[in-house]
């Protein structure tokens, strides 16, 4: 006689251990809360940049410059209509609180890439389920350009479209609209100006909508919806302007500098790299005979460019389309497989796995495109009908990009929107193949909080021991700080120079200045006296490390005799240095 095997005595009754399916759905549960999302990538963040206070110097460039009108605000609660005084604005509150300013530049670096972050998680939880948006910033929060940026001003633009993606939400209301459209508008005025497209095209969609609408309310409630925004971006501009060091003319006309500065330099660095033989100089200080050369005035705009020379323009902007590839390498993956950087920094170049990862990227793409074809009435209904306010105003963001990569240069920093409207492409993709494959959003909640925790255990911090000058000349120089803030003070070093006045500076007026060492060191080799050349600058402060001690060592060997004091000194060999003033 055949049948099944009885059951062993007891068995049913046997009482049951946690299972795995048990632990499964904890997991699931504590993977789908907020607040364990927003925590898991504040600590993915943290990790990743672990040490940064320690390993990062002080950021040089255009930051020192921002920081310079920041001690506006710090001290005159004034700023520059011109350039970006909510970031300025907001830095020199932070450095107004926290001393001193190496620890205040470092504290609003890591205020900007947490916030980003932070936001970006906000957005990706409007446009995917939460399982998914939690993987999406987590991959922005492993890629270098989004939190080891040159110039954290770039970054600060995330903060703010994100913060306008935010408000807008999902089926939102005219107030919510009205509300996305001021942010953005606010932004575009007093943070970065490009911004003004992602303006026009959610104006475009809101006169549309309006246009279609069969829903008449009172003109108060229009009012209410799109009057209070735009009246709050115009108080606030208004203030920035009433405080602001450049008005009137005077703002035009800095504003004009800055547009054909950047086109300058732009187009010089791009030239460069087309043309390595033919233009040799510094595309940052010696653009504009090129600039003359090329379009018979050193000073124009991209438009009165392109009314001059149209074909220089067009070889200009379709090179910098050319390298809109290695510049998505770059912000979405850390390196590229070119040999070409995609913007004015050193990224890692010639790398094999660039080239592998945006094929799996573009593969799973594909096969999402295929899973939103065979469901497409749930994507075109019950999807894009909640969200296609937030699909408007991330296109809107993603076009900037594009014409920014255009116009100026792909790089990475000036990308943000299309870097953001690609990752969430890529979820969406993601979320479409999770359905056709009968994943529920509970089981992803479970996969991608076991994948964040991976990340936070495993991913190497990026940051390293290595040597900060700028931020050692800052620390070292702080006991003269006062003298380098009288009028007429003259600072002799060989590096940092601009920067080490601008972030010693009490205020644009009370700064030192400094000239290029390359300068000091020629009249050196010509044989004048180090004493002679000294005064003929009007040196008042010597920050000598080995290279200035070398070619001042007639002066360092009796500083007295020459009329210095030595104020402090340090390190021995390569590695020595020494702060004097003028007697």
């Amino acid at each position: 006689m055949t049948g099944t095997a009885a059951p062993r005595a007891g068995a049913q009754n046997a009482p049951r251990s946690p299972s795995l399916a048990s632990a499964r759905e904890l997991a699931e549960r504590v993977a789908a809360k907020p607040v364990v999302s927003y925590l898991a990538i504040i600590a993915l963040q943290l990790h990743v940049m672990w040490k940064v206070w320690v390993y990062r110097d002080t950021t040089f460039g255009d930051t020192s410059a921002y920081y310079l009108d920041a001690t506006l605000w710090i001290h005159h609660l004034q700023d520059d209509i011109v350039w970006s005084p909510l970031y300025t604005d907001t830095l020199g509150t932070i450095a107004a609180i926290i001393h001193p300013v190496w620890t205040a530049m470092m504290v609003h670096r890591i205020l900007i890439v947490f916030g980003a972050v932070i936001v970006v998680l906000a957005v990706a939880r409007r446009f995917l389920p939460a399982s998914v948006a939690l993987l999406v910033a987590a991959w922005w929060a492993i890629v270098p350009a989004n939190f080891s940026v040159t110039y954290e001003v770039h970054l600060s633009d995330v903060i703010a479209f994100g913060a306008a993606l935010v408000v807008v939400g999902r089926n939102p209301s005219r107030a919510r609209l009205g509300a996305c459209f001021g942010i953005l508008l606010g932004a575009a005025l007093l943070l970065r100006n490009e911004l003004i497209i992602s303006v026009l095209v959610l104006l475009v969609g809101i006169v549309l909508y309006e246009l279609r609408s069969v829903d008449r309310p009172p003109l108060r409630r229009y009012l209410r919806s799109y009057g209070l925004p735009l009246l709050a971006v115009a108080v606030a501009f208004s203030f920035a302007y009433e405080r602001s060091v450049l008005q009137g003319s005077s703002a035009a006309a800095a504003f004009d500098a800055k547009q054909t500065l950047n086109f300058c330099q732009v187009y010089a660095f791009n030239f460069q790299q087309r043309h390595p033989s033919a233009f040799t100089g510094n595309p940052f200080t010696q653009c504009e005979p090129l600039i003359q050369h090329t379009f018979g005035e050193s000073t124009p705009t991209l438009v009165d460019a392109t009314f001059a020379n149209p074909r220089a323009v067009g070889a200009f902007v379709g090179y910098n389309l050319a390298l809109l590839p290695l510049g998505m390498q770059v912000s979405m993956f850390g390196a590229t497989s070119g040999s070409v950087t995609p913007g004015f920094e050193s990224y890692p170049m010639d790398a094999w796995y660039p080239t592998l990862l945006s094929a799996i990227w573009i593969a799973v793409l594909l096969a999402g495109v295929l899973c939103l074809r065979r469901e497409r009435e749930y994507w075109r209904g019950t999807w894009l009908r909640g969200r296609g306010w937030l699909v408007l105003v991330l296109g809107g963001l993603a076009m900037t990009a594009l014409i920014v990569a255009a116009t100026e240069r792909p790089r990475p920093e000036y990308i943000y929107g299309l870097t953001l409207a690609c990752m969430i492409g890529t979820g969406v993709a993601v979320t479409a193949i999770a359905r056709r494959a009968g994943l529920s959003s509970n089981r992803l909640g479970w996969i991608s909080g076991l994948l964040a925790l991976a990340l936070i255990i495993a991913w190497p911090a990026y940051y390293s021991q290595t040597t900060r000058p700028l931020h050692d000349a800052l620390v070292r120089l702080a006991p003269v700080e006062r003298q380098l803030q009288r009028p007429g003070s003259v600072l002799i070093t060989d590096a940092y120079n601009g920067e080490i006045c601008a972030y010693t500076a009490l205020d644009p007026w009370h700064m030192c200045s400094s000239p290029a060492w390359a300068t000091v060191f020629a009249e050196l080799a010509s044989g004048h006296s180090a004493a002679a050349v000294l005064r003929a600058q009007g040196a008042t402060v010597i920050y000598a490390d080995v290279n200035v001690a070398d070619a001042l060592a007639s002066v360092l060997a009796a500083p007295q005799k020459a009329g210095w004091r030595v104020t402090a000194h340090g390190g021995s060999g390569a590695n020595s240095w020494s702060v004097l003033v003028r007697s």
